[in-house]
């Protein structure tokens, strides 16, 4: 164990956690800036099917219904965000009784 500084001042333990709210806002945000890559990854996933021949009318049909949701999910995932997280002030004051 360490001896406590000699002037008697303890420090206060910090946080280690983020609040909850932040905590959701940067996974959002994390979640936000991967969309494109998971849009890519769904984009290309037509091109490594084996029976190019036969099924180019469902590829089509694929790639729209991807398109589709690539978008409302972003319009979705961008009204989550929209909404700046706290800054620390404003989350310390919210947390003082």
């Amino acid at each position: 164990m360490s001896a406590p500084p000699e002037n008697g001042n303890v420090l206060p333990k910090a946080n280690q956690f983020l609040p909850k709210e932040l905590y959701r806002q940067r996974r959002l945000t994390d979640a936000l800036k991967l969309w494109p890559l998971l849009g890519s990854v769904l984009f290309f996933l037509p091109i490594m099917w084996s029976d190019t021949g036969e099924s180019n009318v469902f590829a089509m049909k694929y790639l729209f219904a991807v398109w589709g949701v690539l978008i409302v999910g972003a319009v979705l995932l961008n009204r989550w965000v929209d909404d700046p997280p706290p800054t620390e002030a404003q989350q310390l004051e919210r947390d003082a009784p």
